[in-house]
């Protein structure tokens, strides 16, 4: 068998081992108040409709441990999911088949960059750890972190091979997900700004950029949606945050506005 045989066969097994621990015992998942709490959100707005009444769409999502809420787009994706499935398990499965597709497309990623075996041992780590078992199989807006960040990485790796309009389509839905689905995500992304920016400017003046292609119709499509979803869930998050911060003392919030 040859070594990129070895390889494949190596990603495939790993993906199998990564399928079968999510979806083993899936009905024993933990399921507590916050899972209840988000199916009872993506519930509240399929009743209420609000794409064909007057009905608004919410500002917030789950509250967090630091005692301020999740932005709202968890909400509408666990209506996704309900809709395509109609059971909790179907939710958490959902979840679980998106983190196990992830695995070969970070794969793909890694490879080229960081060799065969390195890339290996990266997704073995995230397919067989108990940490990333437990938190990729639960209703959670965490537990979508792992495809929202392989879409990101992708993104980078368009960005710098010269695919600007992919990319930027790419970036912008992976910069809604990866702010609205953990709150220290706008932190990330903002360090990711500084280094492929920094980067960009340095190659620039090495006259190393690509030259600007002109878009495909369905590259303009992807980043239109997306910077469109954007902001559709950042901007009531936003008011959301203003309307949180009004508890103010000296123009500035208090401990207790925040």
């Amino acid at each position: 068998m040859s070594r990129m045989r070895r390889e494949l066969a190596s990603v495939f097994l790993l993906v199998v081992a990564a399928a079968c621990l999510r979806f083993w015992n899936l009905w024993q998942m933990e399921f507590k108040t916050d899972e209840r709490q988000a199916l009872e959100s993506a519930l509240s707005i399929l009743d209420s409709r609000p794409w064909i009444t007057e009905a608004h769409w919410p500002q917030y999502s789950l509250r967090s441990s630091g005692g301020i809420c999740m932005p709202p787009l968890f909400n509408s994706l666990c209506a996704l999911f309900w809709t395509l499935t109609r059971s909790p398990l179907g939710c958490a499965g959902i979840i679980a088949f998106l983190n196990v597709l992830s695995l070969p497309a970070l794969y793909a990623w890694a490879r080229p960059r960081m060799g065969p075996s390195r890339a290996l041992l990266t997704i073995a780590w995230l397919a067989l750890s108990p940490h990333a078992v437990v938190h990729s199989r639960k209703i959670w807006p965490q537990e979508l972190l792992l495809p929202s960040l392989t879409l990101l990485v992708w993104g980078i790796a368009h960005w710098v091979s010269g695919k600007y309009w992919l990319a930027a389509g790419l970036m912008v839905w992976a910069t809604l997900l990866v702010s609205q689905l953990h709150l220290s995500g706008p932190v990330l992304l903002a360090a990711v700004a500084v280094s492929l920016g920094t980067s960009t400017v340095m190659r620039l003046r090495r006259k190393q950029l690509r030259r600007l292609e002109p878009p495909r119709w369905w590259e303009l499509l992807n980043l239109a949606s997306g910077m469109a979803a954007l902001l559709f869930f950042t901007v009531p998050y936003l008011r959301y945050l203003d309307n949180l911060s009004r508890n103010v003392k000296g123009g500035y919030p208090t401990a207790k506005g925040i």
